[in-house]
């Protein structure tokens, strides 16, 4: 069920809390998926800041947008009415970290830097010069992946770095 839960998201666990669903399950410590707001979406929320909209409905909105499902429960159809208290917390996160991202893009930006790895930039190679879009070459089979790079190389009129094996250092 991980591995069918998508990709590009942030969790948020909620430890010593108890969600219920609307089947009857009750989910304890739940990891809550979400996506970060869009700037527009961000823009609209300082706008309601701004209109001294309530917490609630601000939360409500936030939540409804980014919300994507609880990790391993992605089916069930949580009862919020239950603990009201989720959303505020979850919505807060997300705001929190959306406006970091927005108010100092190079901790993000270095934060991605640190992570992307070999394979990553691959596939951002393949989607660049095959024009695939990303997010479909990076959910493919890894073999299907190093085809297509080596498509790519080869379209580029080796233009890119093979995949190579690296040489051992020889001792002096």
């Amino acid at each position: 069920m991980y591995l069918n839960s998508g990709s590009n998201y942030y969790l948020i666990p909620l430890e010593n809390v108890i969600i219920y669903t609307q089947s009857g399950l009750s989910i304890k410590n739940p990891n809550f998926k979400i996506r970060l707001l869009s700037y527009a979406e961000f823009k609209k929320v300082t706008t309601l800041i701004e209109a001294k909209a309530s917490n609630t409905e601000i939360s409500d909105e936030i939540f409804t947008a980014c919300f994507l499902g609880i990790l391993g429960f992605e089916d069930e159809v949580v009862d919020f009415d239950a603990t009201p208290l989720a959303i505020q917390l979850i919505a807060d996160s997300i705001y929190l970290r959306t406006q970091q991202a927005i108010v100092r893009p190079e901790i993000t930006f270095n934060n991605f830097l640190i992570s992307t790895n070999l394979f990553d930039i691959w596939c951002g190679l393949v989607a660049n010069i095959l024009n695939i879009p990303f997010e479909d070459v990076v959910v493919k089979p890894v073999d299907e992946v190093i085809r297509l790079y080596s498509l790519a190389y080869l379209v580029s009129n080796r233009a890119i770095a093979p995949i190579a094996a690296e040489e051992p250092e020889k001792n002096k």
